[in-house]
């Protein structure tokens, strides 16, 4: 089936965590479409990346990528929300039967599939009107093709909280519409039914689990920084998305403190520092300089995700308040500690839902209980190895079921569209 299929609302692959989800995506439309022309439209990056899909255009080349529909830069508020405004005005004119000039909406226009893919939140939780206007730029695509009825799905969504009317409310519009949710933990499936009485909301592990990657080239980048491959090696890969109330510099101190009780008890030989997402450099370096690393154990490779699980694999344990970081983690068969600021809900619902959720040590514990745990953890490092095998084939033998259900979803439209007793 040669189909022509749109991915909304794409990540950039400056946050390799988010490049994951759009391989992860690519691989389970691949799988379910062979053959199919398929887009990438961007969401909305303010400044805007040199090169957003240097990874993904490497791994997919035969992928097309498309220009956002929504651009912020150097604009203040107001002209912002006017912009917002009249690109809302063009997605009600636009028309399926029409030719439009915008090459992203053109594109959408003749696709047959639009899938949103797992890096999307679905939420409102900061209440403001800045929340709502960021919500709508970043379902402008997803809003473009349900209103020229375009079969959508939803893939690996955070949903929830909605802290205001509207955001709930155009989720609910969008859920409606939607042919597939396939929520990716337990709080967001509820959160699904709870605003639309959905027939298809099939809960599936984090679509990252999907991914196969080679093991090779790990060693490599061991040697070249100088560092000891053989060594029982902490990554640390620490966020700059935090709670309100949860400052920076508290967020490192807390590595830190974990990281050296770990070196203290003989458990970690080796640290570094590894810089997974672009915006989180800062805090990196804040965190290397904190333990008086030296630079080779910084490593700000621009790794893809692929070269991440390798690394992550290579390591005795990684500690992160990056989800995704986790993730890969995870895939190389390696226990990995989720730190998490909890910022949202995701970090423990995601684990939870492989029965991993021991994992998970929320920040808000503090220093001195969240070194306890995280020791205990890696003490029982073969016991919690096992169950992180175990999850991760469980996981991706689920995940199996995702691509037919896509066909399931395409197939019942193109019987919709037959007239009964006659040719379509």
């Amino acid at each position: 089936m040669n189909l022509k299929i749109v991915l909304l609302n794409v990540t950039p692959d400056s946050n390799r965590g988010s490049c994951a989800l759009t391989w992860a995506s690519l691989e389970l439309v691949f799988k379910a479409f062979p053959g199919a022309s398929v887009a990438i439209v961007p969401i909305a990056v303010t400044p805007p990346d040199a090169a957003p899909f240097r990874h993904t255009v490497r791994r997919y080349p035969n992928v097309e990528i498309l220009r956002p529909l929504f651009d912020g830069e150097g604009k203040p508020p107001v002209a912002l929300l006017c912009r917002l405004a009249g690109k809302l005005a063009e997605i009600l004119r636009f028309d399926r039967e029409r030719m439009n000039r915008n090459p992203t909406l053109e594109w959408i226009r003749t696709s047959d599939l639009a899938v949103s893919v797992g890096g999307v939140t679905f939420e409102t939780s900061g209440g403001t009107l800045r929340d709502d206007a960021r919500f709508v730029v970043r379902l402008l695509p997803l809003l473009a093709a349900q209103k020229i009825d375009v079969l959508s799905v939803l893939i690996g969504a955070h949903v929830g909280p909605f802290k205001t009317w509207w955001g709930g409310g155009v989720f609910r519009r969008i859920a409606a519409k939607a042919a597939a949710a396939f929520p990716r933990d337990r709080v967001s499936e509820a959160e699904v039914r709870r605003r639309v009485a959905h027939r298809r909301s099939i809960l599936t592990p984090d679509s990252a689990l999907a991914l196969e990657f080679a093991r090779v080239g790990a060693r490599a980048l061991f040697d070249g920084r100088g560092l000891d491959a053989q060594a029982a090696t902490l990554a640390l890969v620490i966020s700059s998305a935090l709670r309100p109330d949860e400052p920076g510099d508290a967020h490192v101190a807390l590595f830190v403190r974990v990281a050296r009780r770990l070196a203290e008890s003989g458990l970690a030989t080796q640290i570094v520092v590894v810089i997974q997402c672009d915006e989180d450099r800062a805090i990196s370096l804040e965190l290397a300089r904190s333990l008086q690393l030296d630079p080779r154990f910084l490593i700000d490779d621009d790794l893809d995700p692929g070269q991440l699980a390798n690394l992550y694999g290579a390591c005795r344990l990684v500690v992160s308040s990056r989800l995704h970081a986790v993730m890969l983690t995870l895939l190389a068969g390696t226990p990995a500690i989720s730190l998490a600021p909890e910022v949202t809900f995701k970090e423990h619902a995601v684990l939870e839902l492989l029965g991993l959720e021991s994992l998970c040590v929320p920040t808000r514990m503090g220093p001195d209980r969240a070194a306890e745990i995280c020791l205990d953890i890696a003490s029982e490092e073969e016991r919690h190895r096992r169950a992180v095998v175990i999850a991760v084939a469980e996981a991706r033998t689920r995940l199996q079921e995702v691509p037919h259900h896509l066909r399931e979803v395409v197939r019942e439209r193109a019987t919709d569209r037959v007239p009964v007793g006659g040719a379509p």
